[in-house]
C-alpha cells in the first residue's frame, strides 16, 4: 500500500502566487524558462514548496492553462456583451498570441496540457459562436458564412497575423489586415 503524497491547498495564497510568477515567467521568457527552481527564486520558497503545490511541471503548466482560461474566459464575455464580437475576437486574439503559443508548444508534447488546451479552445469558441449569433441576429446581419465558419476564420487570421509578426514574417499580413478591418467597419456602420 502506498502513501499518497501530500499536496497544498488549491486555494492557498501560496498556490496563487506561483501561478502568477509561473504565468509572467512563460509570457516574458517562454516555456523552457519556467524549472521548479526558477520559480521557487522568483517567489522566495525552496524548490520542495514549489512540488509541495505542484507535483510536476506540467502540473504547473496546467494551471497557468487554467488561469488564463479563466481570465480569457471573462474578458471575452464582457467584451462580447460591450460591443462587436467580431472585432472583439479579431483583435483579443491577436493580443493573447504570444502566450497562446507558448502553451501551444507545450501542448505538443503533453497529452494532459493538449487535453485542457483542447478544452479550453472549444469552450471559447463556443462562447464566441454564441456571441457573433446573438449580434448578426440582433444587428439583422447576413454573414458571409455560418457563425463558427466566420469565429474559425477570423480567429485563426487574427493569430496567424500575429503569430507572424512576432517572428517577423509579415508578407500578406498588411492587406489581410486592411481587408478585416475594412469589413469590420462596414459592419460596424450598416
Amino acid at each position: 500500500m502506498s502513501a499518497q503524497r501530500r499536496v497544498g491547498a488549491k486555494d492557498s495564497q501560496v498556490r496563487a502566487k506561483l501561478v502568477e510568477a509561473a504565468t509572467e515567467i512563460v509570457r516574458e521568457e517562454g516555456c523552457g524558462a519556467l524549472t521548479a527552481g526558477r520559480l521557487a527564486r522568483t517567489v522566495g520558497l525552496s524548490r520542495q514548496s514549489v512540488h509541495y503545490y505542484f507535483g510536476t511541471i506540467e502540473d504547473i503548466f496546467v494551471e497557468i492553462l487554467r488561469s488564463q482560461a479563466g481570465e480569457v474566459r471573462n474578458r471575452a464575455f464582457k467584451s462580447f456583451e460591450s460591443g462587436n464580437p467580431l472585432r472583439v475576437i479579431w483583435e483579443f486574439r491577436r493580443a493573447t498570441s504570444a502566450m497562446t503559443s507558448e502553451l501551444m508548444a507545450m501542448a505538443i508534447r503533453s497529452e494532459t496540457i493538449r487535453t485542457e488546451m483542447a478544452s479550453y479552445m472549444d469552450e471559447l469558441t463556443s462562447i464566441s459562436i454564441a456571441a457573433v449569433e446573438d449580434f448578426a441576429r440582433r444587428n439583422a446581419l447576413d454573414l458571409p458564412a455560418p457563425p463558427e465558419v466566420v469565429v474559425t476564420v477570423l480567429t485563426n487570421l487574427s493569430y496567424t497575423v500575429a503569430l507572424g509578426k512576432q517572428l517577423g514574417a509579415t508578407v500578406g499580413h498588411e492587406a489581410t489586415i486592411d481587408a478585416v478591418e475594412r469589413w469590420l467597419r462596414d459592419i460596424e456602420h450598416s
